[in-house]
């Protein structure tokens, strides 16, 4: 996770959340292509999500996980408020380190959606906790007509 001081402005996050995406390191980008377009047991996750004043690497906003990927250069105390401060707002941290990404990604993988199935057990739901539990979130049927990307304009 990259993000600024607790008061940062609201524009000045989401501006470099967009640069962060633009610039995604090595293992973003790998960890990426496991994440993204419900891959992985059909969580849905973002890259670079601005969150108050941080920017999380990647973000299951079903179950409120926040993954963070740890590189050699991480001030633990840093981390240790920003992990504070999340928490407080509900969400879980996992932290992957870097070298676990690239050197053991199967074992690395399998902890996020056990992550993310703690997390559920964690979040309020209509019955309690346990109504929550299930990691396929819901969504509409995927049998229903696409949403169109981009307007048709006029050609056959």
């Amino acid at each position: 996770m990259r993000g600024g001081t607790p008061t940062a402005p609201r524009h000045a996050t989401v501006n470099q959340a967009r640069a962060l995406r633009r610039r995604a390191t090595l293992i973003e980008r790998t960890l990426w292509t496991l994440l993204r377009d419900r891959r992985l047991t059909g969580l849905k996750f973002r890259r670079q999500v601005p969150k108050g004043p941080y920017v999380l690497d990647f973000f299951c906003f079903a179950h409120g996980l926040a993954i963070e990927t740890d590189g050699p250069i991480h001030d633990p105390v840093h981390d240790a408020a920003r992990d504070r401060w999340l928490a407080a707002q509900g969400l879980r941290v996992l932290r992957l380190p870097n070298r676990d990404i690239l050197g053991a990604a199967p074992s690395v993988i399998a902890k996020i959606p056990e992550a993310a199935q703690a997390t559920a057990s964690l979040l309020p739901g209509e019955n309690g906790p346990a109504a929550t539990s299930s990691l396929e979130p819901n969504r509409p049927d995927r049998t229903e007509k696409p949403r169109q990307r981009h307007r048709q304009r006029g050609f056959p």
